[in-house]
């Protein structure tokens, strides 16, 4: 019988694996909605410097046609301001900067995210891998998401209010038109992804010596 079965049995072994399988889906949750969260940002930040530099442009020729036309000199002085309350934008705020950095942050949590994933499928479902193992590696699988919080932009909570409302109006959508359907993340149940034969009630073979 292996050294988890021995110690504490066939059930201690069982609450011990669920446990860890629910701190990793957890964990595994919190990462994608934190690099769904900076997708969305980039998204739309990188829109807005699009939008701002269309504006610039579309600004500056009216202003040009304006001067060069002999227009109204109030109009003008509006024009020039709007270009320089564009410009400030683009350049204390930089949108085309922040939203590199935010796909780039939202790509290194997903590749975090993939990595819980992966653990929560290939490790944890295989009941050969002693709990004490799995502990560790979960531990060093958190201690990578604290630091990659850490080094990666914080986005505040702006970003989930508006990302919330954009899948209410996909849901609506899809009310609408219900053959377009939108992707949809739920999490596993621990009993979905364990051996059929990997129960509490049993002590089957996956037990024995490793």
């Amino acid at each position: 019988m292996s050294e988890d079965a021995a110690s504490g049995g066939c059930y201690d072994w069982f609450h011990h694996r669920k446990q860890l399988f629910k701190k990793a889906l957890d964990h595994r949750g919190s990462i994608y909605y934190t690099y769904q969260r900076n997708y969305f940002a980039a998204k739309y930040v990188g829109w807005l410097g699009w939008g701002l530099d269309l504006l610039t442009a579309i600004v500056g020729g009216v202003l040009i046609y304006v001067l060069r036309s002999g227009g109204s000199p109030q109009a003008a002085v509006y024009l020039a301001v709007t270009i320089l309350i564009s410009s400030l934008i683009s350049s204390f705020y930089g949108p085309k900067l922040r939203s590199r950095d935010y796909y780039n942050a939202g790509q290194e949590h997903q590749e975090l995210h993939d990595e819980f994933d992966h653990f929560i499928h290939s490790k944890i479902s295989n009941p050969n891998r002693p709990n004490a193992n799995l502990e560790e590696t979960l531990e060093d699988l958190n201690s990578k998401r604290h630091d990659l919080n850490q080094s990666t932009p914080q986005l505040g909570g702006i970003w989930y209010y508006l990302m919330n409302i954009v899948e209410k109006i996909k849901s609506i959508y899809q009310w609408i038109v219900p053959w377009k359907k939108q992707e949809t993340w739920s999490k596993e149940k621990f009993e979905e992804i364990m051996p059929e034969n990997c129960s509490p009630e049993s002590s089957p073979d996956w037990l024995e010596n490793e």
